[in-house]
């Protein structure tokens, strides 16, 4: 009786190996297959994750260029920007005070003490004609 015992066990046992071994051989195929199938489009997002990745490295070389250049225009144009708003003030303060007393005035040397020399001589006049009439152009 234990004979029969012992072989019903390995008889079971062995029903167990086929039937785990049978599930491992179809998971093995499963995952094969699903691999082949799965080769292409891994490749293919392989691919475009790379010429994203070139592309952002490119992007950020231009705007390297670009925040450079800008840093540049900065530099070198506010100066400009500051001596230009300083010679409007003053072609405004000599409006102002053009139209708070009209007078015309000619003088040979310095023009009542102005700081600006390229306003100082006897073109004084003219510039402050040029400059008029631009402001009279810009405004018309």
């Amino acid at each position: 009786m234990t004979c029969i015992i012992v072989t019903v066990a390995l008889i079971m046992i062995m029903c167990i190996n086929v039937g785990v071994l049978g599930f491992w051989y179809i998971l093995q195929v499963e995952v094969s297959r699903l691999s082949e199938v799965s080769t292409p489009y891994v490749y293919n997002a392989t691919v475009q994750v790379t010429s994203i990745l070139e592309n952002a490295e490119l992007m950020s070389e231009d705007l390297k260029e670009v925040s450079t250049a800008s840093h540049l225009i900065a530099d070198h144009g506010t100066p400009d920007l500051i001596r230009a708003v300083n010679k409007t003030t003053k072609i405004i303060e000599k409006l102002e005070r053009l139209s708070q007393h009209p007078v015309l005035k000619i003088a040979l040397g310095d023009d009542d003490g102005a700081e600006d020399t390229d306003n100082r001589g006897p073109d004084a006049l003219s510039k402050l004609s040029k400059q008029l009439a631009e402001i009279a152009r810009e405004q018309g």
